[in-house]
């Protein structure tokens, strides 16, 4: 366990010194510290106007920039919890749990619970987003992509001059998904 000790130093250093989680790093906690702060679909739309200010070549967040930088700040958070989660033995089940399982699928074939990314085996399995959202982009590079459309969003510069066109949409959409799947997560951790 000291490798694995070494390992999360390492990756709180990739963090800002103001966004580091303190005590207890259990990343189910963590994910459920997420959205004690905001809903689903209040993260949603958040992010639905982050990523269009980020688009703009002109300055149109609305609302307090400060909003913005906290709420990335907790999605940094959310994702280090995430990545603590693939990364070291699972201490909880690795899907929904049986008694959560049917009102969860039930309600997506609904349309009750806002689930938009997410496809039913994702919804069982959302561990298998994680570890597919860690595929597409290490930590330190989210962590870096984050960074970047924080700036383009609270500036006049648009996002598609910092980032690669071909990866803005498949951005967008992973951290769509990984939202969904942490909630998902945070529920059947419960």
């Amino acid at each position: 366990t000291q490798k694995h000790d070494t390992m999360n130093e390492n990756l709180i250093r990739l963090l800002p010194l103001h966004v580091r989680p303190e005590g207890d790093e259990d990343p189910y906690f963590m994910t459920g510290e997420f959205f004690s702060y905001t809903s689903l679909p209040g993260c949603r739309e958040w992010m639905r106007r982050w990523f269009k200010a980020a688009f703009s070549d002109e300055f149109i967040f609305t609302g307090v920039p400060g909003d913005l930088l906290y709420a990335t700040n907790q999605l940094r958070l959310l994702l280090y919890a995430l990545h603590l989660l693939q990364a070291k033995p699972i201490k909880k089940p690795n899907t929904v749990k049986e008694e959560n399982r049917e009102p969860l699928q039930g309600a997506k074939s609904r349309g009750e619970v806002v689930f938009k990314f997410l496809s039913l085996n994702e919804i069982t399995h959302p561990l298998s987003v994680v570890q597919e959202f860690f595929s597409f982009k290490d930590l330190e590079a989210w962590l870096q992509t984050l960074s970047l459309w924080e700036e383009a969003a609270l500036s006049k510069t648009s996002i598609t001059e910092l980032q690669e066109s071909d990866e803005l949409l498949p951005i967008m959409e992973h951290l769509y998904k990984i939202t969904e799947a942490a909630w998902v997560i945070c529920v059947s951790a419960d």
